[in-house]
């Protein structure tokens, strides 16, 4: 009988859902601008730290080869990959949020107070 009233957390939880209150995202209307904030219960979400490794990895997959494809090699494939960095991880973002829906987590702000026994 106890085995019946234990809860299950992730059965019928959609996968875009808000960690918070367990509604689904993937139907809302999210503000581009990071952190993101859940329109049901307002609290910060950012994306999974897979989604994240993986919109990185391909921006630089994509800053590297597109040069490459254009026939750049060495030192000036290096430069220009670096200098495309940017414009190509925005669009590995687009690319990567549009073909797979973004699971979020709750947003950590990184520059909070930390209690410590250094001194700064």
């Amino acid at each position: 009988m106890a085995a019946d009233l234990r809860v299950k957390k992730n059965v019928g939880k959609p996968w875009s859902a808000c960690p918070n209150c367990s509604r689904d995202l993937s139907l809302a209307r999210i503000e581009r601008k990071v952190p993101y904030e859940c329109p049901f219960c307002g609290v910060e979400l950012d994306h999974i730290w897979w989604q994240r490794t993986t919109i990185w990895i391909l921006g630089l997959i994509l800053s590297f080869t597109i040069p490459a494809a254009f026939g750049l090699v060495g030192v000036t494939l290096l430069f220009v990959g670096f200098l495309c960095l940017w414009p190509a991880v925005l669009a590995a973002h687009i690319l990567a949020l549009n073909t797979v829906p973004p699971k979020y987590l709750w947003y950590v702000q990184r520059r909070a107070t930390i209690t410590t026994l250094f001194t700064k």
